[in-house]
């Protein structure tokens, strides 16, 4: 089984040899448009899925400054020709040409909201602009959705496998649940039903930082109705759960993922050979080996060793031949 059909049958619930690994990170590095740095992190680590870091272009490329509400509503759609397409497309098309079989090849998709939060900076001034402009700030995001389509439009051509839908700013503290539901959900869902009708094997991954706040935590019932045919979720965030609850509590899913803390703290970039094989090959147990892909809950430490991610490839391949 190549390494693509083993995470496209995970993501359809059906029978693999071994759990595929889909540990993903960050390349701030951007010579080359970052492609033969992520080869050689494919091939050192033996991952299954090659996410294609967006590094470069998140926050927006733009040749104006976008800071100022007046900035924003001067804001156009990009064309298809635009760098911040033009560049995402050309490091997609030579990662999948390289790669071929040799791993499913996806990129992250962003939400307009999370566009525009991540290019104001930081997690709170686009609250402020919320507050103050909502008006405006609907329309800039109708905008962004423009741009975002067109960007997906051209990823298409590429021949990645899939979408990486980044769904965040459902943190409790953002909106409360009647303002998601009613402003921010409808560009959620846009989104997901462009991915969905355009590309046939999606993750969804639930985005969120949490500090010692609870009020950080994401309300993670209001993504129980998208249409995620693979969820991706922190199980070390607080009130969250682990892969096998979420396996009834995600219905619409094929396929859960994740299971590992990409934290400096935690087990993946702390243990050693043993340990991290015993996680893995328990963490298997756990949540079952049909419809589940090992990765971590976000991007993990660009610092992790290589070794460590073959490990659990390693305690994947020890479990199949085990049973």
């Amino acid at each position: 089984m190549t390494k693509k059909e083993r995470i496209l049958n995970a993501m359809n619930g059906r029978s693999v040899d071994r759990v595929p690994v889909a540990f993903y990170l960050h390349f701030p590095d951007q010579t080359d448009n970052t492609v033969a740095e992520t080869l050689q992190w494919v091939k050192n680590t033996r991952v299954d899925l090659a996410l294609v870091a967006t590094d470069g272009f998140y926050p927006l490329m733009s040749d104006t400054p976008l800071q100022s509400i007046e900035d924003w509503k001067a804001f156009r759609p990009y064309e298809r020709n635009h760098p911040f397409i033009a560049l995402q497309v050309d490091r997609c098309r030579r990662i999948v040409e390289a790669l071929k079989d040799d791993a499913a090849v996806y990129i992250c998709g962003f939400t307009p909201l999370a566009y525009f939060k991540h290019t104001l900076g930081g997690q709170t001034l686009i609250m402020e602009y919320w507050n103050e402009y909502r008006d405006d700030v609907l329309q800039i995001l109708d905008v962004l959705e423009e741009t975002n389509f067109i960007l997906l439009d051209e990823l298409k051509k590429t021949g990645l496998d899939g979408i990486m839908m980044s769904l965040q700013n459902c943190e409790k503290w953002r909106f409360t649940k009647a303002d998601y539901v009613q402003y921010i959900m409808p560009y959620d869902k846009r989104f997901v039903n462009f991915v969905n009708q355009n590309f046939q094997n999606c993750i969804g991954h639930l985005c969120s930082w949490e500090t010692e706040d609870s009020n950080t935590c994401i309300n993670l019932d209001l993504y129980r109705e998208y249409d995620l045919q693979t969820v991706n979720w922190g199980v070390y965030q607080r009130q969250s759960m682990t892969m096998a609850d979420g396996r009834n509590y995600f219905t619409k899913a094929k396929a859960v993922m994740g299971g590992f803390d990409r934290r400096t703290e935690g087990v993946l970039y702390q243990g050693g050979k043993e340990e991290i094989k015993r996680f893995t090959k328990n963490l298997i147990q756990q949540t079952g080996d049909v419809g589940f892909i090992i990765s971590g809950d976000c991007s993990i430490n660009k610092a992790t060793p290589d070794e460590h991610i073959r490990w659990v490839v390693e305690a994947c391949e020890e479990y199949a031949a085990e049973k």
